[in-house]
This record gives structure tokens, sequence and C-alpha cells, in this order.
């Protein structure tokens, strides 16, 4: 991420700032959804639910298409990507 430093429109210097990481989060319904980016391009998809609740594929799939397109990523991506669930006992 670059930014510059401005006095009035005059340009003056730049600096950059590397994120090694970062994670989005948001709520609905009451389920978390969780978007994590890494630096090398890594990108993992997580929503949590109650132990042994289920949610049709549709409803998840449509959340993170609109975090996608919130965050500015080509939200059809998210139909490539394989969900998988994973129980809990807690």
């Amino acid at each position: 991420m670059n930014h510059a430093f401005l006095e009035g429109d005059r340009e003056f210097g730049r600096f950059s700032i590397v994120v090694p990481s970062v994670r989005i989060v948001t709520t609905d319904d009451g389920h978390e959804y969780r978007i994590k980016l890494d630096r090398l391009g890594g990108l993992n998809l997580a929503m949590l639910l109650d132990p042994g609740e289920t949610m049709p594929e549709s409803e998840y799939r449509g959340v993170f298409s609109h975090m996608f397109e919130t965050l500015g990523l080509p939200a059809e991506r998210v139909d490539d990507y394989e969900f998988e669930y994973t129980p809990s006992n807690w």
C-alpha cells in the first residue's frame, strides 16, 4: 500500500506499508464470516455455525459474494471455492 505526503497539490514524499495478512470479519443473521488474505496471495474463507447447525449453500455463498464485492474483488470467484464442514463439539 503506497501513500504520499502532500502539501497542497505538491507531493513531497512517499511511504509504503506492507501488511503480512489481513482478516475481514462480518456477521450476518448471527453467523460470523471471515476472509483471510495473506501477502503471498493465499485466501481462506470461513464461516462459524453452532454445533449441529446447517445452512443452505446459497446463503453462505451469497454473504461471501457480497463481502468480495464490497472489497472490490470479483464476486463470481466465490463460486470457484469448495467449502468443507468441520464439526465441533464446542
